[in-house]
């Protein structure tokens, strides 16, 4: 299991929780001495009990706990677990840019990762629904989540090279997570790409959200490192191993090179007959939760045993 945190930032605030042990002992301190003032020392021990002054320590790890519990929330708290995938559905996000008419890859980049993308779609066992997001310079959703595969298999064949310049794989990771909000199931994105994002929304940004919506993306890097010529122009375009790689990996998901059809229908392949997945699950609804019980845990004790006689 791993943890990580959206805004790491406010973990800053754990430093409170040694001030607020060292107040509670200074206060207990303080309350001791006015106690010492009263001559009826028999009746208030028959109040505090054996002591004249509670100490209080539940209460005090209760309000460290309250506090800690609150800091996490608002810090984002994000836990990874290795868990069990029975159904998901997917979004197909596939590059579209200029670069993917390179030729490395026969017919042509786009080409292959269109023809593999359906054959995906017609073998994905169980009943699945898929979307289909594709991007260049902005990011389009072809196909909203749906059932039929007919209308998944068309909107993939409808995909053309866009003209809009460079690639937004960052915009490209968010409206295809907006895409899977309104599934129940395990949400998984596969984005096809040769890598070379150039525009747009930074993808650290774009995989914190993704992350936060319980999203694992698969990335397949279609091309070689040897690289082809862009159609219509005599310049070479090359895999971006690296971009694609970090997305999976900061994302619970896996990488694929795909340098011709046949590691590409592999990579698709592997991806539906995985039956567990990196999962991430936001804790802070949990932590802001646990924090109310506590606090009304606090008032019940506060109103008998613990309760605190002098202020």
């Amino acid at each position: 299991m791993e943890v990580t945190f959206n805004n790491p930032s406010y973990l800053w605030f754990l430093l409170s929780i040694p001030l607020l042990i060292i107040i509670h002992f200074i206060t207990e301190k303080t309350s001791r001495k006015r106690a010492l003032k009263f001559a009826n020392y028999e009746a208030i021990a028959k109040i505090t009990g054996e002591s004249i002054v509670s100490s209080n320590i539940v209460l005090l790890l209760i309000r460290v706990a309250v506090l800690g519990f609150i800091i996490l929330a608002i810090s984002g708290t994000v836990v990874y677990y290795v868990g069990p995938v029975t159904e998901a559905d997917f979004v197909l996000a596939i590059d579209s840019s200029a670069s993917m008419t390179a030729n490395d890859i026969k017919p042509t980049r786009i080409e292959a990762a269109k023809t593999e993308a359906i054959n995906f779609v017609n073998n994905l066992p169980g009943k699945s629904s898929i979307g289909v997001v594709s991007f260049s310079g902005s990011a389009f959703v072809d196909q909203e989540l749906t059932d039929d595969i007919s209308k998944v298999t068309g909107a993939i064949e409808n995909i053309g090279i866009k003209s809009a310049g460079g690639s937004d794989l960052g915009e490209a990771i968010v409206i295809s997570v907006n895409t899977l909000l309104e599934s129940k199931k395990s949400k998984m994105l596969i984005i096809l790409s040769d890598g070379q994002s150039n525009i747009g929304i930074p993808l650290e940004e774009a995989i914190k959200y993704a992350n936060k919506n319980g999203v694992n993306i698969d990335t397949i890097g279609v091309g070689t490192k040897e690289g082809g010529k862009i159609a219509g122009l005599e310049v070479l375009s090359k895999l971006d191993e690296e971009r694609l790689q970090s997305i999976a990996l900061t994302s619970g998901g896996s990488y694929f090179r795909a340098t011709d059809k046949e590691s590409l229908a592999q990579a698709y392949k592997i991806i539906s007959s995985t039956s567990e997945k990196r999962i991430s699950k936001d804790i802070s609804p949990l932590l802001v939760l646990a924090s109310l019980v506590i606090i009304f845990l606090e008032w019940m004790l506060s109103s008998t045993k613990y309760r605190v006689l002098f202020s």
